[in-house]
């Protein structure tokens, strides 16, 4: 956005800054300062994934308008901030337990659809409540209609077939603003292969609730579960690449309503699927050489946010 902006967009600018911070407050203190440690997230933070959203939104609307002046509008590069700081605002969700032989592992469950839902309902709370608080309409209903579209456009099914979720939200019709959020929010197997790899350990770590509280326990694991963790440390290696293969595969359909010369430079900006896909089946190689104590250390048990909580006696390199 070179162009000078006006007082209505700059006053719009001033709001969406507030409504970030408000968005960070509550996911810091919802998902990575609660009380109870088994509802802090190692994935779904502010800091990275929530910054790295934001960041791909914002330049890629800019790549859009560099290709196709005109296609993109200066509110909607404004907006995006805070249509991406919000998306994760609410992400309830409950566990399951999973009988597999000898053992049970506890992973979450995320109230997928309602989740998106809820938050577009709190982020546009938000917006009300600044458009209250300074007195003025300055976020419209344009404004609230375009979050709550990008929200819906987020909401990821599991897809088998592809290995990886889908978007069944976005359409042909969704607009650019929309489009971004969708994309970004899932983009890193074709846009960064070092964060499509540190994604996957961050989640895998995010899910499996049973592993964190063995790792917080002060009794000893049993060699027979560590085995088992490490089986699903290696299941859930090689799923990564099959991930990133299905994300390239979905990629013509999703970048579809973009005009033709914004695919061809998006295309060229998310070019790493095959490069995510090498690396993450090396990473499952290796780590099915590994013994049960290295591939906990190795998938960033000790570097987890709440690896101050973890019985250092199971994070011992044996």
């Amino acid at each position: 956005m070179s162009a000078e902006l006006t007082p209505e967009l700059k006053l719009l600018q001033k709001a969406v800054g507030m409504g970030v911070e408000q968005c960070k407050t509550i996911m810091n203190n919802s998902f990575e300062k609660n009380p109870d440690p088994l509802q802090n997230n190692e994935f779904h933070l502010w800091d990275p994934h929530i910054d790295i959203v934001i960041e791909r939104m914002v330049s890629d609307l800019e790549l859009n308008e560099r290709v196709d002046p005109g296609s993109i509008s200066p509110r909607d590069v404004i907006l995006a901030p805070l249509v991406g700081g919000s998306h994760d605002l609410v992400n309830n969700r409950t566990t399951k337990m999973v009988s597999e032989g000898e053992h049970t592992k506890k992973v979450v469950v995320r109230d997928l659809g309602n989740n998106e839902i809820k938050s577009s309902e709190r982020a546009i709370a938000i917006m009300l409540g600044i458009n209250a608080q300074l007195g003025e309409e300055i976020f419209i209903p344009y404004d609230m209609q375009i979050m709550a579209e990008a929200h819906l456009a987020t909401i990821p099914p599991w897809n088998d077939e592809l290995g990886t979720v889908v978007q069944p939200y976005l359409t042909i019709y969704s607009r650019p603003l929309v489009r971004v959020m969708a994309i970004g929010d899932i983009g890193s197997s074709g846009r960064n292969t070092a964060q499509f790899l540190e994604d996957g350990d961050r989640l895998f770590r995010e899910e499996q609730i049973d592993i964190l509280e063995a790792l917080m326990s002060p009794e000893p694991m049993s060699i027979s579960y560590k085995r088992y963790c490490k089986d699903r440390i290696v299941a859930w290696s090689y799923g990564q690449p099959n991930w990133a293969i299905g994300r390239q595969r979905r990629q013509d359909l999703e970048f579809a309503g973009f005009t033709k010369p914004v695919q061809i430079a998006m295309k060229r900006r998310y070019n790493q699927f095959v490069q995510s896909e090498e690396a993450t089946r090396l990473v499952a190689q290796k780590r099915e050489e590994m013994s049960p104590d290295q591939i906990l250390i190795d998938i960033g048990y000790p570097c987890d946010s709440r690896a101050h909580l973890f019985n250092p006696i199971h994070l011992q390199a044996g």
